[in-house]
Parts: structure tokens; sequence; C-alpha cells
């Protein structure tokens, strides 16, 4: 899988974030500093590149606009983009540098969980 660009990887999030498709609008609104003439262009890529997909349509004034879901989630496209080996030495300085212990503890417990799984 490609790898997406910083801008790319911004509309995704704003695409990941959402409870809702979004047009292409709603993405400008959401992330203001990504031009409306930028966010089409990337629109169109990321159709391309199946990361996106259209899933539906909405009506604004006499036009309708498309709106757009992730065709990937966020966890997806991380695993799919990083190694393992990689992986590891993240996780690890995650653990490392972490001082929230609530946040240690849950990874903990789905940790726990996996092993009883695997089993």
């Amino acid at each position: 899988m490609k790898r997406l660009t910083r801008r790319e990887t911004d509309i995704m999030h704003v695409l990941w974030n959402a409870t809702e498709a979004l047009s292409a609008r709603d993405i400008a609104q959401a992330n203001p500093e990504i031009s409306q003439n930028t966010i089409q262009s990337l629109i169109k890529k990321l159709l391309d590149e199946n990361f996106i997909k259209v899933d539906g349509f909405k009506s604004t004034g006499t036009i309708y606009t498309r709106k757009f879901v992730p065709n990937i989630s966020e966890q997806e496209y991380f695993f799919t983009t990083v190694s393992k080996k990689s992986f590891q030495k993240y996780l690890t300085a995650f653990i490392t540098d972490n001082n929230n212990a609530r946040e240690l503890q849950d990874l903990k417990t789905k940790v726990n969980k996996r092993l009883k799984e695997l089993q």
C-alpha cells in the first residue's frame, strides 16, 4: 500500500474522525489550513488509489455534492505501512515514555486478552 503524503493524511484524519460522510466543503471547514482546490485534487487522488469512496450525495442549493468516507480504517493504514520491526520500536518507545498509568493498564488488559485468545 502506498504511503500517504502529509496533506493526504490531513484529509484522511478528518474523514477518520468524522461520524458521517463528508463533502469537500465539510473537509475544508474541518481543516481550514487546506485550500478547497487542494482538497478537490487530493480527493480525486484518494479516490483513484481506493483510500476513500463516495458515500452518497448532498444537495447544496441547486447542485449536488458528493460525500466521502474512508475505505480503510486508520488502524488498517497504520499496520500496512509500518513494518513489524519499526512498530515494535514505536510500541517500546510508547511504553517507556508514557506516564499515563490508565493508558498502560488498558494496553496491558488488551495484550492479556489477546494472549488468552491465542492459547
